[in-house]
């Protein structure tokens, strides 16, 4: 492997099926669209003249992935195309807007200082199980603008104060 592989903190579980399966050619573009910290991409740039298009929307999955990206860029590995786009999307925002995965996400403290005010709300938020608490946070979290995100959290605490989850 070459070094910028051999320094991969995430090792694919079918690497080798997956590639033997993609056999990436020499100037192969190819979408990695569990971009995640960047392990199959790695091993799908170790040929030559090759481009990966990385995509996932989990943002702790991917801060290898930016690292990796990063890397790329200083190395000077990176079409001008790609650093463009690298450069708008971290001036507007994109660059940090994917949402957490199940396992990081945890629920706003502002919702949950709002769900103090409705104490049949709160007591039925206790009772719910994880997937209900992420989509909560999640729905919190895509909010596009902080109204939509403000009239969310309003419809939230009403749904729990009547005993409705969403599963």
């Amino acid at each position: 492997m070459t070094e910028p592989a051999a320094r991969s903190r995430h090792i694919p579980v079918l690497g080798r099926e997956v590639l033997t399966s993609l056999q990436p050619r020499e100037g192969g573009t190819y979408v990695d669209a569990t971009f995640g910290a960047g392990g199959y991409s790695r091993a799908i740039l170790e040929t030559p003249q090759t481009r990966v298009i990385g995509i996932d929307r989990d943002r702790t999955a991917i801060a290898g992935g930016f690292e990796l990206v990063e890397q790329l860029a200083a190395a000077g590995k990176m079409k001008p195309a790609g650093l463009k786009e690298m450069a708008a999307a971290k001036a507007d925002g994109r660059w940090d807007k994917a949402y957490d995965s199940p396992s990081k996400m945890t629920v706003p403290a502002d919702f949950l200082r709002e769900l103090t005010k409705n104490k049949k709300a709160q007591l039925f938020f206790k009772t719910l199980n994880k997937a209900n608490k992420y989509a909560i946070a999640w729905r919190l979290q895509t909010a596009a603008k902080p109204e939509i995100r403000d009239r969310r959290m309003k419809t939230i605490i009403a749904m729990l104060a009547k005993g409705k989850a969403f599963h």
